[in-house]
Order: structure tokens, then sequence, then C-alpha cells
């Protein structure tokens, strides 16, 4: 999901919601810096490669 090339993944349908609804309470743009002192968030799906459960 990339918020600044506009491009969705179908199957990410459920992060994009996520991701707006955040977007949408804050009034903030994805695509704009903030100031250092603001609170922010991060986040990642991630999926180890040759992990404890491959």
């Amino acid at each position: 999901m990339y918020a600044n090339r506009g491009e969705f993944n179908s199957t990410a349908k459920r992060q994009v919601e996520m991701v707006e609804r955040m977007r949408q309470r804050s009034r903030y743009s994805l695509t704009r810096s903030t100031l250092l002192k603001e609170n922010k968030c991060n986040l990642l799906k991630w999926t180890p490669v040759g992990g404890a459960n491959a």
C-alpha cells in the first residue's frame, strides 16, 4: 500500500480502511511531514524469512 503512489493491493483492504480512518480522525495528509514534537506511529507487517515458524 503506497499513499504517495496511489497504489493499493486488493488484499490490503482492511489496512487501507484502517489508515483511511486514522487519516480522517487526525486530519493529516499522508503525503506531508509533521512537526518533530508530534506523536506518530508506524504500521508495519513483517514476515521474517527463515524464522521459527518457517
